[in-house]
C-alpha cells in the first residue's frame, strides 16, 4: 500500500481525537464496531478478489483503517483506565502532602503565578505525577527548585493540561496550605533549555519597547503572557493566532534560514544534516517541546536524514510518522488543539498547495519567469490550503471562522518571518559580550517589522465580518457536505471538471444556508 505510514498515523490521530473530544462509552463502542466491520469487509474483499473486480488497494485500505481505528480506541481506553484514572481516583479532591520539584518555567503575570510540579512522593508514597499549582502570591521558589508542600487538588479539566500529562490542579490557599522550597535544585538537560529561554526573553526586554518585546517573545518562544488583551483579540478575530503560537512554521523558517547561511560554507551533507538536527532539537527544547513544534521537528529530522543518505521523503508519510510518535505513549496528546491545527494545516499544504499553485499559474499563463509572482502564488496557495483544512477544527473548537484569514496571512506571514529571524539573532547576540553591539541592529529590524505586523493585524481585524460566528446548523451541514465531496474526489481520482463542480456545489450550499 502506498503511504502506509500516512494512512496508519493520520487514522490513529483522527480516531484518538474523536474519542477524546466526544468522550462517550456508546460512541466509542460504535467506532470499535465500525472498525471491526471495516477490517472484516477488507478481508472479505481480499478473499473473493478473484470472483469480483475489487482493487487490491481498496481491500488493503479497509483492513488498515479498520485495524488502526480499533487499535486507537483500545489504546485510549487502556491509557484512561490504567494511567489516568488511578491518579484521579487516588488523589482528586483530597489534601495531599507533596514532595517533588518545579519542572518547568514559572509563569508569572499580574494576577497569578503558575507552578508545574513533578511530584515524586505523595503522602509518603513514591509517585510520578504532575500537578499544576496556581497561586495569587509569590511562593518564593525558582524553576527546578525541590519543594515540599501541602494543598488540596482537583481533577484538571483543560485538554492542554492533559496533553502535557498534567492530570491534577490546585489553587494555593495562604491560610490552609503550605509550600516550602528546600534550597536544592533538580538538574536536567531541560533545565538548561529553560535557562536559555529566560535569557533570550531578558535580552528582548532590554533591547525592545514593551509592545514589540512581548510580540517577539510570543513569535520566537511562544510566551504570550505579556501580550495585551487587545493584541490577542486582533489576532484571534483575523484567525491568525497561529502566527503568535510557536509552531512548525516558525521552526521551518529558522531551519531554512540557517540552512541558507550554511549550505555554501559546509559542503559535507552529513555535517550539514547534523548541524540542522542539533538546531531543531535545541529549538524544540527551548520552546518547551510544544506538540506542533515537535511535529515539525520530527518531519524536518526525517527530511534532512533522508537528504544525508540521498533519499527523498514523502510529506504525508512523514506527517503520519510524527502523529504516531506524538501519540503512541500519550494518547491524551490530542488534547492540545494547537497540535491538531498543525497536523491539519500541514496535511492541507502537502495535499493541495502544489495543485492550487499549478492551477493559478496556468490561469495566469506563467512560465519560467515571473519569480516574484510565483513566490506570491506559492504563499497564497500555502495559506489557502492550510486555512481550508483547519476550518473544521476552528469551527468545532472555537465556533468562529475568519473569512479574510488567507488575505491577512498573505501580508502578515512574510513580516512574521523577518520578525522571527531578527528577534532570534538579537536575543542570542545580546548574550555574547564581545559582539553584543550587533544585537541592536537586529533589534531595530524586529521593532520596525513588529510594529508593521501589529498594524496589519489591527487593520484586518477592524474590517466588517473579519470574524464570523460559525456555530450554526447550516455551517456544520456545509462542512459535512464539503468533506464528502473531497472524499469522493480522492476515491474516484477526480480531475478538473469534478473539482470545479465540487467547488461550485460547496459554495452554493454555503450561500443558501447563510441566506436562509
Amino acid at each position: 500500500m502506498k503511504r502506509l505510514l500516512a494512512t496508519v498515523g493520520l487514522t490513529y490521530l483522527s480516531v484518538l481525537s474523536v474519542v477524546f473530544y466526544f468522550a462517550n462509552v456508546t460512541f466509542t463502542n460504535i467506532i470499535i464496531i465500525l472498525s471491526a466491520l471495516s477490517a472484516f469487509v477488507g478481508i472479505f474483499f481480499k478473499v473473493i478478489k478473484n470472483k469480483i473486480r475489487i482493487k487490491k488497494s481498496l481491500s488493503d485500505l479497509l483492513i488498515t483503517v479498520g485495524l488502526t481505528s480499533f487499535a486507537a480506541c483500545i489504546a485510549i481506553i487502556l491509557y484512561s483506565n490504567f494511567i489516568y484514572r488511578p491518579v484521579i481516583d487516588n488523589y482528586s479532591n483530597k489534601e495531599l502532602s507533596v514532595e517533588g520539584y518545579i519542572c518547568d518555567e514559572i509563569q508569572k503575570n499580574e494576577n497569578s503565578n503558575v507552578y508545574i510540579i513533578n511530584a515524586d512522593k505523595i503522602n509518603g508514597n513514591s509517585e510520578n505525577v504532575k500537578i499544576r499549582l496556581v497561586s495569587t502570591v509569590d511562593l518564593l521558589a525558582e524553576d527546578f527548585d525541590r519543594i515540599d508542600a501541602n494543598f488540596t487538588v482537583s481533577k484538571a479539566e483543560n485538554g492542554y493540561n492533559l496533553s502535557k500529562g498534567i492530570y491534577l490542579t490546585a489553587f494555593y490557599d495562604e491560610e490552609n496550605d503550605s509550600f516550602n522550597s528546600t534550597g536544592e535544585k533538580q538538574f536536567s538537560l531541560y533545565s538548561i533549555a529553560v535557562n536559555i529561554r529566560k535569557a533570550m526573553k531578558s535580552s528582548l526586554d532590554s533591547l525592545l519597547p514593551e509592545n514589540t518585546s512581548s510580540l517577539c517573545k510570543a513569535v520566537l518562544l511562544g510566551d504570550k503572557q505579556a501580550l495585551s488583551d487587545d493584541i490577542k483579540a486582533d489576532f484571534s478575530k483575523t484567525g491568525t493566532s497561529f502566527l503568535i503560537v510557536v509552531s512548525g512554521m516558525h521552526l521551518a523558517i529558522i531551519a531554512g534560514f540557517i540552512l541558507f547561511l550554511l549550505k555554501n560554507i559546509i559542503k559535507n551533507r552529513y555535517a550539514l544534516a547534523s548541524i540542522i538536527l542539533a538546531i531543531v532539537i535545541c529549538f524544540m527544547a527551548v520552546t518547551g517541546f510544544t506538540p506542533s513544534v515537535v511535529r515539525s521537528g520530527i518531519m524536518l529530522i526525517l527530511t534532512y536524514c533522508s537528504k544525508a543518505v540521498l533519499r527523498r521523503t514523502d510529506g504525508l508519510n512523514s506527517l503520519g510518522t510524527a502523529s504516531i510518535v506524538l501519540t503512541l505513549f500519550n494518547p491524551f496528546a490530542v488534547g492540545d488543539i494547537g497540535m491538531l491545527l498543525s497536523f491539519s494545516a500541514t496535511a492541507g499544504i502537502v495535499l493541495w498547495a502544489n495543485k492550487i499553485e499549478i492551477f493559478l499559474s496556468r490561469k495566469l499563463c506563467l512560465k519560467g519567469k515571473h519569480k516574484l509572482i510565483r513566490g506570491a502564488l506559492n504563499l497564497i496557495s500555502v495559506s489557502l490550503s492550510a486555512s481550508l483544512w483547519i476550518i473544521p477544527i476552528t469551527t468545532i473548537a472555537f465556533h468562529r471562522v475568519s473569512p479574510f484569514v488567507v488575505l491577512t496571512a498573505f501580508f502578515a506571514e512574510p513580516v512574521v518571518s523577518v520578525v522571527l529571524i531578527c528577534a532570534m539573532l538579537a536575543s542570542l547576540l545580546y548574550l555574547c559580550p564581545i559582539i553584543s553591539f550587533f544585537a541592536y541592529t537586529f533589534a531595530l529590524g524586529a521593532d520596525i517589522f513588529g510594529n508593521l505586523l501589529l498594524r496589519i493585524i489591527s487593520l484586518f481585524s477592524s474590517l466588517p465580518y473579519s470574524c464570523v460566528n460559525s456555530d450554526k446548523p447550516y455551517f456544520y451541514i456545509w462542512l459535512i457536505f464539503t468533506a464528502l465531496l473531497v472524499v469522493i474526489g480522492y476515491a474516484v481520482k477526480a480531475k478538473g471538471f469534478y473539482v470545479r463542480c465540487a467547488v461550485t456545489a460547496s459554495a452554493v450550499v454555503l450561500t443558501i444556508g447563510w441566506a436562509v
